[in-house]
Formats: structure tokens, sequence, C-alpha cells
């Protein structure tokens, strides 16, 4: 986007997007969940959260604190400190308001045209300690939405074969999804 296509370049866009306002601090600056990733980059001017112009939305009622929950699954919560201080960031997360589309309403077509080719597509978890289980981009074909991704971790990027709600239709671990446009 600004022009400097360098390797140099690119890990300082990375940390731009990755880290919360685009400090790299440390292990807690990062933005870990998703729905966070989201607002922090539509702050930053590099994508905007479509997902009240797609559907009708619906407030996300999770209690995000899947990390501190499961600490040692994140070798990098080392101390009581850090716990403490993620336990804060969860707690201000959860102070906001967000919101997804669910699922059931992806059967509508009007709706699924306003889905653009490159959208990012956040899968809202039905765990209620989780915002977002999975990601993917948008994919126009054959006048629907389906998406590239990896469906599970080591295995190769795809293009789903079902379209957007037939994939997600029947999953247990998500209730609904998130829409994320890129701003050019």
């Amino acid at each position: 986007k600004r022009g400097d296509s360098s390797f140099e370049s690119y890990i300082k866009e990375l940390e731009y997007i990755r880290y919360r306002d685009g400090i790299k601090d440390d292990y807690l600056s990062r933005l870990h969940y998703f729905s966070e990733w989201i607002e922090n980059n539509e702050k930053k001017g590099i994508l905007k959260n479509v997902s009240n112009d797609v559907g009708d939305d619906k407030l996300l009622t999770q209690a995000i604190s899947f990390m501190s929950n499961n600490p040692k699954l994140y070798p990098k919560l080392k101390s009581n400190e850090d716990l403490v201080r993620l336990k804060q960031i969860e707690s201000q997360l959860n102070s906001r308001e967000v919101f997804y589309i669910e699922k059931n309403q992806l059967t509508s077509k009007s709706m699924i045209n306003k889905i653009e080719d490159g959208d990012i597509i956040a899968f809202v978890a039905s765990d209620t300690t989780l915002d977002v289980t999975h990601t993917a981009i948008a994919v126009k074909k054959n006048n629907n939405i389906h998406l590239l991704h990896a469906p599970k971790p080591g295995t190769e990027v795809q293009i789903t074969n079902k379209p957007l709600y037939e994939y997600i239709k029947n999953s247990k671990l998500v209730r609904g999804i998130m829409v994320a446009r890129l701003i050019e």
C-alpha cells in the first residue's frame, strides 16, 4: 500500500497490523483475539468492519477469556503478572459491543451478494470464551461466496467446494460470521 515492496517494509507492515495500535512491545501487545484485530485495524484505517452493512447483525455476548482460562496452551504466558494483564485486556474486550451475522441469515442471496471478493470472513465461535475460531478470504465463484483458507493446521490453502453457508451450516463450532473489508 505504501509503495515499498522490500522484505523490511513487509515486516513493518506485518507488525503494524498484528500489534495493538501498531506497536510491538511484548507478547500481550499482539492482537490475539480476532474481533480486536478487526477493531484495531479499522481504527488504523486499514479495513472496515462491514458486518452490519452485509446483514442484520446481532450483539456478540461472548465473555472472552479463552487464553486466560488456558494459560498452559500459551508458553509465553509465563508469569502471573502476564496472566493478570491478560485478564485486564480480556475485560476491556468484553466491555465493547461487537456484532456478527448469524449463520442462518447466510441463506439470503441479497445478503451474500453484499460480500465482496477479498473480504475477510471471521467465523464467530460457539465457544462462549472465544470470539473467532477461524478466518478465510471470500472468493466469488458461481454466483456465490466460497472461502480461500487452510481448513486445518498443516494443510494447504484451498478454495472450498461448498459455498459459505453450506460450509458452516452443520458446524457446531460456528454460530455466525463477521465480515471485514480492506480499504484501498
